[in-house]
């Protein structure tokens, strides 16, 4: 019955919409990178002008959700589309050896070259070992990186978020096209290193990690002044977006629902007058960037279902899952729902105010499709048969 139900609530009641079939996919992960950093979509500047303009002229969601808080979960979501929903992360859990069918294991059989870049030390947060689970061929980490420059380097995790940038452009321009390249930065992870030549040029703000957000910021805005004068530029999908949040200092983001808020944008420049009409206010999580990358490519997956759900068919609600440890949570239009160990439920507004009992029809529908959710990866992972989902049916 989960399985049926989960089936209704992400099938699609169209073809994929293949506006951007063939192109190039670019996904930039941030380190630490939450929406309460932005200036945009908040009532104050931030530290993220380059973003908050990029934001403008792209699908931009303020109301995103990761699906984790720690970066090695963060990436299952973004890359497999698999919500971090026990303690112990997919990367490291006796599970890391299941069927996992993440972007790069979609996308290489049609002929994608893929990639995956962090310039932290090899090892670190076991980035290399996700890239071979999730079918990455190429891995590029400190080891990799050219060492012919040694201001590249911020003699803490690895290379500086500007120079990575500009390599992953190489990379694209040197790699057989069609290319998938993810990029996960790290100049905004303790101790925020910035590099000297930049020293007073990005705001303090009142948290540590401010500055350094200025500083990726600032290597984004070099990297799209770069890529935009490549003849790939526009046959390419850029997705943006963080594996989690960090420190908070405003009140609207301390919250259980603020500690999981971090951008995401879709920038596509390409598209043009093809591009479709997607709202803003729309509510969309990590999980959802596998089944919106395929949407735009049309690909389907009919091994494989997805949790999340393309941003770009209005058709389907947006919906967010979560699990901090001692509870699920479940966010829609309507409803935000806690669900306990035992499966008991408390339905709240999204201003967190308790209301009685389960909240009526539109709970009770809330709690089933989270114990849906719940009940197919725990059951698909225990069995290895997340892609065997039409044998329960």
């Amino acid at each position: 019955e989960a399985i049926k139900r989960l089936r209704a609530m992400t099938d699609l009641s169209r073809p994929p919409l293949g506006i951007a079939k063939n192109w190039n996919v670019v996904v930039l992960i941030l380190e630490s990178f939450g929406t309460e950093y932005t200036g945009v979509g908040n009532s104050y500047p931030g530290y993220t002008p380059f973003f908050d303009s990029l934001a403008k002229k792209s699908y931009y969601f303020r109301q995103n959700f990761a699906n984790a808080r720690r970066s090695i979960e963060g990436l299952p979501a973004i890359i497999c589309g698999l919500p971090a929903i026990m303690e112990e992360p997919i990367i490291t859990s006796d599970f890391s050896s299941n069927r996992l069918d993440c972007l790069p294991k979609l996308l290489a059989p049609r002929g994608y070259s893929t990639y995956f870049l962090h310039g932290a030390h090899n090892g670190s947060m076991h980035f290399d070992s996700f890239s071979r689970l999730a079918g990455f061929e190429n891995f590029i980490g400190l080891d990799e990186y050219p060492k012919d420059n040694p201001a590249d380097l911020d003699h803490y995790w690895g290379v500086l978020d500007e120079p990575m940038l500009q390599y992953a452009i190489k990379t694209i321009d040197e790699a057989p096209q069609p290319v998938l390249l993810s990029l996960f930065t790290l100049s905004s992870h303790h101790p925020y290193f910035i590099p000297e030549k930049y020293v007073g040029k990005f705001p303090k703000g009142d948290l540590e990690i401010h500055e350094s957000i200025g500083y990726t910021d600032f290597a984004l805005q070099r990297f799209f002044k770069v890529a935009a004068t490549k003849p790939w530029f526009n046959n390419t999908i850029f997705v943006l977006t963080a594996d989690h949040t960090q420190k908070s200092s405003h009140d609207e983001y301390i919250s259980v629902l603020g500690y999981y808020r971090v951008p995401l944008i879709f920038y596509i420049p390409g598209l043009g007058e093809k591009a479709p009409e997607v709202s803003r206010e729309r509510i969309t999580q990590q999980i959802d960037v596998v089944p919106s990358v395929l949407d735009l490519l049309g690909v389907t997956v009919p091994d494989r279902l997805l949790v999340g759900a393309s941003i770009f068919d209005s058709a389907k609600p947006g919906r967010a899952y979560n699990y901090n440890g001692h509870v699920y949570w479940y966010l829609d239009e309507k409803t935000y729902l806690q669900m306990q160990a035992s499966g008991e439920a408390l339905r709240f507004n999204h201003n967190a105010e308790v209301l009685s009992g389960d909240g009526g029809p539109e709970g009770a529908e809330a709690l089933l499709n989270l114990k849906s959710v719940v009940h197919y990866l725990n059951e698909g992972l225990n069995r290895n048969g997340l892609y065997r989902w039409r044998e329960a049916l």
